[in-house]
């Protein structure tokens, strides 16, 4: 089980759960199946579209990659600028890892396809 937490520029905290596809000392790459359609800056994103996370230990930014599940073909990229991000596994040894990845959102820019 994985945790993604970002702390939203109100303030609110929003938590989802992914799936790690890579842990590693200075780089996370979390996945996430949509459960429903968004829009995202003009981008539409249906129930056929994952998500990857990827957050670099110590760069002021991430970036969200959305891919067709059918061919993995990306939708359209979302870069933040984010004051601090960080992630701990507390179970490196076991197979079913735990991370908890939080990030403070400064801002958001959406680069579409």
């Amino acid at each position: 089980m994985v945790i993604e937490r970002k702390i939203r520029l109100d303030g609110t905290v929003v938590e989802v759960e992914c799936i790690p596809v890579k842990v590693s000392h200075d780089f996370v790459v979390l996945r996430y199946d949509l459960p429903r359609a968004y829009e995202i800056d003009g981008v539409q994103l249906g129930v056929d579209c994952t998500t990857c996370a990827c957050y670099w230990r110590g760069r002021p930014y991430n970036l969200y990659i959305f891919l067709r599940k059918e061919d993995s073909q990306p939708l359209g990229y979302y870069y933040n600028l984010i004051g601090e991000s960080d992630w701990y596994n507390p179970s490196r040894a076991s197979a079913q890892q735990v991370v908890l990845c939080s990030a403070r959102l400064l801002r958001a820019v959406v680069f579409a396809r």
